[in-house]
Parts: C-alpha cells; sequence; structure tokens
C-alpha cells in the first residue's frame, strides 16, 4: 500500500511541475517595430538629426503607402525614431518618413518596404520585421537599429 501512495504522489507532483503555464511571462512585442538612427549625410558631427537639431521630432511624419498616419516616437536618451507597424502578414508594404523644418526650409524623406511575418508560439502569436529596403538612401543595420542617411 506504501508503493502505491508514493506513487500516486509522485505522478501528482510530476503532473504538477510539468504542467506549469509559462505563458504569465510573455516579454514579447506588441507588435512589429522598426528603430531608424537617422543623421544628415552633410553634418560635420555625424550626429543624430534630432540631436544634431536639423529637426525636431514634431516635424516628422510617418505615413504608409495610402498616406495614413503610421503611428511613432522619438526615444528620449538615444533619440532613436521607434515606428510602431501593423499586426498583419505584409509583404513589400511602404512607409515613407517626411521630415519638415519650416524655419529651415530644409525638407528631407526616407522611403522604406518592409514585410512582417506572423510566428505563432504556444502562448502568443507575434509579428516580427523580417525584411527592410531603403531603395533611396544609404543605410546599415547595427544591432537591430538601422542607420539611415538622409
Amino acid at each position: 500500500m506504501k508503493k502505491y501512495i508514493f506513487l500516486l504522489i509522485a505522478i501528482v507532483a510530476l503532473t504538477i511541475i510539468s504542467c506549469s503555464d509559462n505563458c504569465s511571462d510573455i516579454d514579447a512585442p506588441a507588435s512589429p517595430s522598426l528603430f531608424l538612427d537617422v543623421y544628415d549625410e552633410d553634418s560635420t558631427t555625424g550626429d543624430n538629426i534630432f540631436i544634431d537639431s536639423l529637426y525636431l521630432d514634431t516635424q516628422v511624419l510617418v505615413q504608409d503607402y495610402e498616406q495614413n498616419d503610421v503611428p511613432f516616437n522619438v526615444v528620449f536618451d538615444s533619440r532613436l525614431m521607434h515606428i510602431v507597424l501593423e499586426n498583419k502578414v505584409l509583404v513589400d508594404d511602404t512607409l515613407y518618413v517626411k521630415f519638415n523644418n519650416p524655419d529651415t526650409m530644409d525638407k528631407d524623406s526616407i522611403k522604406l518596404f518592409y514585410s512582417t511575418e506572423k510566428i505563432e508560439e504556444e502562448c502568443y502569436t507575434q509579428f516580427k520585421v523580417n525584411s527592410v529596403t531603403f531603395p533611396d538612401n544609404e543605410n546599415e543595420l547595427v544591432n537591430g537599429i538601422f542607420k539611415v542617411k538622409i
């Protein structure tokens, strides 16, 4: 009888341990996004356009192909642009980042194509950017951040 009680306790313990729900510990982004570090090719300092004060974050507009506004923010400490994309599977969709400084009459723009993919996990579905190209701007990907020259 003691063998059966020990076996029952072991089975219950293994069931509880093996069926733990790790879904509460998810650390996945809610939406796919891009980080851009934009700098001016004519800048003498080589700084980001926001650090260089070429543009203010209020002088930027991000739009999709149909000219709908796309949410973004400029990360205060690093002055990187964080563009939040839709939770959809997209192939070669287009974004336009437009800069306009009415005080200096400077205007620049970035056109980019991107694709997203859907990754389904046990506890969540994640949408992730899987390709980005800038047809008109020199760029490089450094630690997940696109350094783009305007």
